[in-house]
C-alpha cells in the first residue's frame, strides 16, 4: 500500500468529491495514525493520479480565491483501488529515527537513556491522543480497528523502551 492507494480510498470512501485541501486535512486529523503526508505530497500524487486517469477534477469558481479543484475517482481508479486491495501487504520494515540513533550510538558516548526517556514521554502522549481519537470514532468499526492497532503498537513501544532503559542502565553501571 502507498500514498496513491490511500488517496484513492479516501476519495472513494467519501462518496463525494474532495479537494486537495480536504485530503490534506483528513491526513493531518483523521488519518495521521496510519499515514503522514505533506500537502505537497498529496497534490503531487493527485496530479499523477489524474495523468493516469484514476481521478478527475472539476473546477468550482470562488470569488476572491482560486477555483476549487474537486477530485472524484474514475472507473479506472476504482478498478485500480480494487486491484490494490487484492494484494497481500508485506510485513513492514521498521525505519524510525530512534532505531538509527541506537545503532549509531553503539560505538560512541551518547545519552541513550535520556533519549529513550524522551521517547517514552512522546509515546505516552501519543497513547492519550489515540485514546481520544478512538472515543471520537466509536461508531466506525474499521477506524476503531485501525486505532486499536496503533494503540497496541504504541503500548509495545512503551514496553520495549522500559526494557531498553533497564538493560542500558545495567550496562552503564558496569562500564
Amino acid at each position: 500500500m502507498n500514498l496513491p492507494t490511500l488517496l484513492l480510498a479516501a476519495i472513494n470512501n467519501a462518496n463525494k468529491g474532495m479537494t486537495g485541501y480536504d485530503l490534506t486535512q483528513q491526513f493531518s486529523k483523521e488519518l495521521s495514525f496510519i499515514w503522514s503526508a505533506s500537502h505537497q505530497q498529496v497534490y503531487r500524487e493527485l496530479n499523477k493520479l489524474e495523468v493516469d486517469k484514476l481521478v478527475k477534477h472539476e473546477l468550482f469558481p470562488q470569488e476572491g480565491k482560486p477555483d476549487r479543484k474537486v477530485y472524484t475517482i474514475t472507473k479506472a481508479g476504482k478498478a485500480a483501488l480494487q486491484e490494490a486491495l487484492t494484494k497481500h501487504p508485506k510485513l513492514a520494515i521498521i525505519r524510525d529515527p530512534l532505531s538509527v540513533m541506537l545503532f549509531a550510538s553503539e560505538s560512541s558516548q551518547f545519552p541513550l537513556v535520556e533519549h529513550l526517556e524522551q521517547q517514552l514521554y512522546f509515546c505516552r502522549q501519543r497513547l492519550e491522543e489515540l485514546g481520544r481519537q478512538r472515543n471520537a470514532n466509536a461508531s466506525n468499526a474499521v477506524r476503531n480497528l485501525l486505532l486499536e492497532r496503533q494503540i497496541q503498537m504504541v503500548k509495545a513501544e512503551i514496553s520495549w523502551i522500559g526494557d531498553a532503559i533497564k538493560e542500558l542502565g545495567v550496562e552503564l553501571e558496569h562500564a
